[in-house]
């Protein structure tokens, strides 16, 4: 793993190591998943963000100071996906890595704890693959409204954020309720097939909403034209 040569947060608490630098850092934990941003962060308090990146790339779990959230998020490593800090909206435009990610870390967290809850085996029935995709996305939709399979496209868009996350949970509650485990066909092949989907939703939302804004604006101007009419 590449590690970052700068050591520290803009606004550092003493007590705080960042695990990839060692300098100072806020209170930010990295959990290898997901970096959640708290108090002693300039930039980052209450943001969340999502490593797009697996394995030796993820930056040490533990705390992590801005600096080293500022590479990973230049090199493409993570993302932000949800900030409750200034007027940017997070969870809008995600990228399908991101999605697919956040998709995963919700049916993963689902998988582990009802597994561990009942001590057991995921227990896995041979079943008609296609059928049983049907069946849990019909499933996972009534448990998370997923808009991916909703039957219309509204033209108002809203920041998904951890909605991801609940949409891969909402799977894998349905898996599992199906007696089925990672076989489902596979959390990361309904990952791919979702935020694939998401990301052409996303496309085709903003068209919606372009087409209508064209439309107000053609009405708008139609109306300015016949007053400039009447009042000649």
């Amino acid at each position: 793993m590449r590690v970052p040569q700068s050591a520290a947060s803009d606004d550092t608490w003493p007590d705080f190591i960042c695990a990839t630098c060692h300098g100072p850092a806020g209170d930010t934990t990295n959990t290898g998943i997901v970096v959640r941003g708290g108090y002693g962060s300039t930039r980052y308090d209450t943001s969340s963000l999502i490593w797009v990146v697996r394995g030796a790339d993820v930056y040490p779990t533990g705390y992590m100071c801005d600096g080293c959230i500022d590479r990973a998020v230049s090199d493409g490593a993570l993302e932000e996906f949800q900030t409750s800090l200034g007027a940017a909206e997070t969870g809008l435009y995600l990228s399908e890595a991101a999605y697919h990610e956040l998709f995963c870390h919700g049916a993963r967290s689902a998988y582990d704890a009802f597994w561990s809850a009942r001590e057991d085996s995921p227990y896995v029935e041979a079943r008609d693959p296609e059928a049983l995709r049907t069946v849990i996305e019909g499933m996972r939709y009534r448990l998370s409204g997923d808009e991916v399979l909703a039957s219309a496209v509204s033209t108002q868009r809203s920041p998904l954020g951890w909605g991801a996350v609940n949409i891969g949970y909402a799977h894998a509650v349905a898996a599992i309720a199906l007696g089925c485990g990672e076989a489902d066909p596979g959390f990361e092949t309904a990952a791919a097939d979702w935020a694939q989907a998401r990301r052409a939703l996303d496309a085709q939302i903003d068209l919606a909403s372009h087409s209508t804004e064209a439309m107000f604006a053609a009405m708008a101007e139609d109306t300015d034209s016949v007053a400039d009419q009447d009042g000649d």
